[in-house]
């Protein structure tokens, strides 16, 4: 029952007794709603780029052809820190993606010494499919060595995009034919196959909004039994369904997309982990209007231009089942579901905040954790100090949250006096838990960085991201 309500599942067999197992689970449970981290730790990252966390493991480019992992620690659930590297890979690495569930890394290689600008074929860029683990060709992968199709001229001065969910990886690039229009290709890396490749400035699902319009989210379904050869041009109409979003008038919106995997952990991690999860799209909205009242006033101050800034946390299945529902009952006709059809009472939403500009992040979900760390509009104010290190942290586990003490903090999230001026029902959303929390003093934002927090079953990671003076804080439960 404690595993239920913790959204855990017990891990494998070991020494460790079933008492044992559940004072473990309770600590890890009352460590994350006291918000009680056993360890704070800078981890080395001297000449590192390209962070990413992926369950666990945090990965890094070390120079241009070193990649280093750390198994971040899981005190409460018995997870060991381990650190790895594949050194000096044999090729300047341009991209990589990595799957722990899946024992998985993909590597994009770059030009040895070559200072960018179109590439022909003959120096076309490979993908190297490795096991995360042992860094040898991945046994299951039907091609190691994928290579891009013939007949492009690359522009490696724009940075290629990979990823990866279950059999398929994909890669969005732009090539120097002339063109403005990017290229998606996909494969399935277990059998081989190139199953997509379009070119065009839309993608499958893309969020798009015309003026005096309700915004709306495009998705289209791709076959990926078939092998393409050439590329299908990609015009934004073909879409197969749409799903429309409410739309706040007299504000301009900016927006970003994510499909994010809740966890990619190996299951033999750890004496206990959380249970597989929905993917989930997250979509994240910049509302900006001109002259926007700060915190404490109700009349334009004259400091121009602020966002009030929210995320949506939308279960896959919700717009997959869908797509799905549509494709098969009417597959020649464009479908626009209303919001009142797919997201009210289906969806998860933080915020929202203020901020001086967009202030769109990358993001991360954990065990039915998501994080934020808004960034404050005044950075010259004298509550400056304190909005630099405060974080939200969010929790969809209803059950978790209603056990908590009250002195704990979390509390519903619920409409907020940040709300002003722009007007939103939080009772069409799924009910979700929220808490303020402060960041250790080391972890102050400073004006102008752009810092990234991401988080694991056991860890948050803050990461500031630019080469060669990347920074990197682990925080573990």
């Amino acid at each position: 029952m404690e595993l239920d309500i913790a959204g855990m599942v017990d891990g494998a067999p070991s020494d460790v007794t079933t008492a044992q197992r559940l004072e473990r689970l309770q600590k890890h449970t009352d460590a994350w709603r006291r918000r009680a981290f056993e360890t704070v730790e800078e981890l080395p990252c001297h000449e590192a780029h390209m962070v990413q966390l992926s369950g666990k493991v945090l990965a890094r480019c070390i120079g241009n052809s070193t990649l280093a992992f750390n198994l971040l620690p899981g005190h409460a659930r018995g997870v060991p820190a381990k650190e790895w590297r594949f050194e000096n890979v044999g090729f300047p690495i341009a991209e990589y993606a990595v799957d722990p569930a899946q024992d998985l890394v993909v590597i994009l290689s770059g030009l040895s010494g070559a200072a960018g600008g179109a590439v022909p074929l003959s120096q076309a860029p490979m993908i190297y499919l490795w096991s995360l683990s042992t860094g040898v060709p991945h046994p299951l992968a039907a091609e190691t060595e994928l290579v891009f199709p013939p007949g492009l001229v690359y522009d490696m001065e724009r940075r290629f995009k990979l990823f990866l969910t279950g059999d398929i990886l994909g890669v969005e690039f732009r090539a120097s034919d002339g063109g403005p229009c990017k290229h998606l290709i996909a494969w399935s890396w277990k059998s081989g196959t190139m199953c997509l490749w379009i070119n065009g400035d839309c993608l499958l699902l893309a969020p798009s909004q015309t003026t005096g319009c309700a915004p709306r989210i495009f998705a289209n379904v791709i076959d990926t039994r078939r092998v393409y050869s050439h590329p299908v041009s990609w015009g934004g109409d073909e879409y197969c369904c749409a799903f429309e979003y409410p739309f706040y008038e007299h504000r301009y919106l900016s927006w970003k997309i994510q499909w994010l995997s809740s966890s990619s952990e190996r299951a033999d991690e750890g004496l206990f982990h959380s249970l597989p999860s929905d993917e989930c799209v997250v979509v994240e909205m910049s509302y900006g209007k001109i002259g926007f009242p700060a915190p404490e006033e109700d009349v334009d101050d004259g400091h121009g231009e602020h966002h009030l800034n929210l995320t949506h946390i939308i279960p896959a299945t919700v717009i997959l089942s869908r797509i799905q529902k549509h494709t098969i009952s009417h597959p020649d006709s464009q479908k626009v579901w209303r919001w009142e059809e797919w997201g009210a009472a289906r969806t998860f939403m933080t915020g929202p905040f203020q901020s001086f500009g967009r202030a769109f992040c990358r993001q991360s979900i954990s065990a039915y954790r998501f994080i934020e760390w808004p960034i404050p509009v005044y950075p010259a104010e004298p509550r400056e100090g304190l909005a630099r290190n405060m974080a939200e942290l969010y929790d969809f586990n209803t059950w978790r949250f209603r056990r908590a003490p009250r002195e704990d903090g979390l509390e519903l999230h619920a409409v907020t006096t940040r709300d002003k001026g722009l007007w939103i029902n939080h009772a069409q959303f799924l009910e979700c838990a929220k808490v303020d929390f402060r960041l250790p003093p080391l972890m102050t934002r400073y004006k102008g960085y752009q810092w990234d927090l991401a988080i694991s079953e056991d860890n948050v990671v803050l990461f500031y991201d630019n080469y060669p003076h990347t920074e990197c804080y682990v925080m573990s439960i």
